[in-house]
């Protein structure tokens, strides 16, 4: 288990990995409470996971900006051909209307 968060366990980011994969771990940079990087030896290209805990809209836009700006830093700093995989929980609010195959009826509050 590869973890980056803060000490209350509100926010937080993991990834659990089975035996087989564990050994192909290369590296890991929890890099705040809500990104994480996670490198894996693959071939012929490595794989970067990159969990993370997004924001919602109802946070500062600063706070927002700050999130993606570290993402594209993350991002820039990895070569080119290795495979990057962003994935985790990214905060998605629906809406009560539908609109297409994409959104709602539901929605939280």
């Amino acid at each position: 288990m590869v973890y980056s968060g803060g000490n209350e366990h509100e926010r937080g980011m993991g990834i659990l990995l089975d035996a087989e994969h564990s050994k192909i771990l290369q590296g890991y940079w929890p890099l705040n409470e809500r990104v994480l990087v996670v490198k894996l030896s693959g071939k012929p290209f490595d794989v970067y996971v990159i969990p993370i805990y997004a924001t919602t809209s109802e946070h500062p836009d600063d706070e927002i900006e700050k999130l993606n700006e570290e993402l594209d830093n993350v991002k820039s700093n990895l070569k080119i051909q290795d495979v990057k995989i962003v994935m985790g929980d990214f905060n998605v609010k629906l809406g009560k209307e539908r609109i297409e195959d994409t959104v709602g009826p539901n929605h939280r509050l």
